[in-house]
């Protein structure tokens, strides 16, 4: 009984810690940072960039929104730091904006993506509705920055920037829904954990009366 507690407690306070730290998220005002002194303490701050989108090095993902078939896209983002993965958020038709400034917020990875394989990506035939955008790109899973700098053989840093007013389907940004889901978790863990001890107890306790 004494192992099923301490576990339970354990798996509640990491929820509670967990519901913590995305409520901090919130609370936090994000700052704007300079794209040449982005760290992992700038995760959820924003950034302005110049430079210009690499167009042949695109990477889309099939989603749907809405039960609307479309794409997540993402593009690297040619600037005087190096190159750095922008989310384009959800398209129906892949469109990369002509832009030579964006602005945006620095989303780092905080774990490495699952993959069943190290294979490398292969590119594929998409929708486009631009024709100076190429018919070829990147068809992937998931984002997974490690693989796609490895398939076009270009160093990206370890986060992206995601431009303002566009939803990238792939990461999760801190919300109060996300706060209430790890509060759930918690409660839930701590009522199965006093369920399970109560258990242990009457049919230890009923063992006990038998054997008297």
């Amino acid at each position: 009984m004494s192992f099923l507690l301490v576990l339970g407690l354990a798996l509640t306070f990491w929820q509670v810690q967990r519901a913590q730290y995305k409520l901090s998220l919130l609370n936090h005002p994000h700052a704007e940072i300079s794209p040449d002194n982005i760290t992992k303490k700038n995760h959820l701050d924003t950034t302005q960039l110049n430079g210009q989108f690499v167009s042949e090095h695109l990477f889309v993902q099939p989603r749907s929104l809405h039960h609307i078939p479309g794409y997540q896209v993402w593009v690297p983002f040619a600037t005087e730091h190096g190159n750095i993965l922008v989310s384009l958020g959800f398209q129906t038709k892949v469109h990369i904006p002509s832009l030579s400034s964006i602005h945006g917020t620095v989303f780092f990875n905080t774990s490495a993506p699952f993959r069943m394989a190290q294979n490398s990506i292969k590119p594929d035939q998409i929708d486009s509705s631009n024709p100076a955008i190429p018919s070829l790109a990147y068809i992937v899973g998931q984002l997974d920055l490690e693989l796609f700098s490895r398939t076009i053989n270009v160093q990206l840093p370890p986060y992206i920037v995601i431009l303002d007013d566009t939803k990238d389907q792939s990461v999760s940004i801190p919300s109060l829904d996300q706060v209430f889901k790890h509060v759930s978790y918690a409660i839930q863990f701590l009522l199965l954990t006093l369920l399970a001890c109560f258990y242990v107890y009457r049919q230890a306790k009923q063992k006990t009366g038998k054997e008297s």
